[in-house]
This record gives structure tokens, sequence and C-alpha cells, in this order.
């Protein structure tokens, strides 16, 4: 009996714990910049790359087990990295084009690492691992995308030059 609950016990601890990191980290993010849109603005776009990733398993019809499950979770954890550095330099610099010319090299160099090391698990023989290899390294680099547009376009302010040429 208890092997039969499992998926489902599973499922309802990660999303309670997700909720939970969700709710920590943006305290952490609201505080640290103390600022409630820059940290509503992060928690956004980390959690965009864990909603496209479990979309993208739906679709293709990946199930969810316990390596995919936590596929969401390491995701997030390393997203939330790039958004801090990117939202840190903003707020240091007041410029979305002076924080991504700052972190953005380094926000883009690892995130290659990261994916280039998790896709060495697809060379793994074990399904659950190879599954969770090539999904993570696909949730950094949408991650990686998503901090190098819809974050800008979520904290910068809009350009006056632009509603003048109107």
């Amino acid at each position: 009996m208890m092997l039969i609950d499992a998926p489902r016990e599973l499922m309802v601890t990660l999303f309670g714990s997700m909720a939970l990191t969700v709710g920590v980290i943006m305290v952490l993010f609201v505080i640290a910049f103390r600022s409630f849109r820059l940290g509503l603005a992060g928690m956004m776009v980390n959690l965009l790359p864990v909603i496209y990733t479990i979309g993208f398993m739906a679709v293709v019809g990946i199930p969810a087990d316990v390596t995919t499950a936590m596929v969401g979770s390491v995701a997030f954890g390393l997203s939330v990295d790039d958004t801090f550095h990117y939202l840190y330099h903003f707020k240091k610099y007041g410029s979305i084009v002076q924080a991504a010319s700052v972190a953005g090299e380094g926000i883009v160099a690892t995130s290659f690492m990261l994916a280039a090391g998790l896709l060495v698990l697809v060379l793994s023989g074990f399904i659950p691992v190879v599954r969770f290899g090539w999904l993570t390294s696909l949730a950094v680099l949408t991650a990686l995308v998503i901090d190098a547009t819809v974050l800008p376009a979520l904290v910068g302010k809009p350009s006056k030059a632009i509603f003048e040429m109107t």
C-alpha cells in the first residue's frame, strides 16, 4: 500500500517544499535588495524555467518520478544564483545595461558549464539519471535565456526616447 501512494506523496511534498522555498527566498531577495518589486521579479524569473521544464515534460510525455521531481528544485536553486548576481549589480549600478555587462559574462559562463556538466549524465545507462541530466541542463539554459531577456524587461525602466518617437 505504501508503494502505491508513494508517487502522490512525492508530488505533495515536492510542491509543499517548493512553495516554502519560493516564499523564503523571495523574503530574502526583498531584504537583500530592499525592494518588493525586485524580490517579486526575481521570483517570477526563477519559477519560469521550472514551469517551462515541467510543461515540456508533460508535452513530451516524460513521467514524474523521483529523479524528474528533483529537476524543478535543482533548476530553481541554480536559477536563483544567476538572478541574484544580476539583481545585485542592477541595484548597485541602477542600469540594466551596466548590470548585464558586469554580471553577464559570469552568468553565461556558469550556465554553460553547469549545463555541460549535467549533460555528462546522459552517458549513464540508468534512464532516470539520463532524464535528470538533460532535463536539468535544459532548465539551466532556459533560466539563462529568461535571465537575459525577461529579467531586464521586468526591472528596467522604459526609456523616454521610445515614447518620444511615437
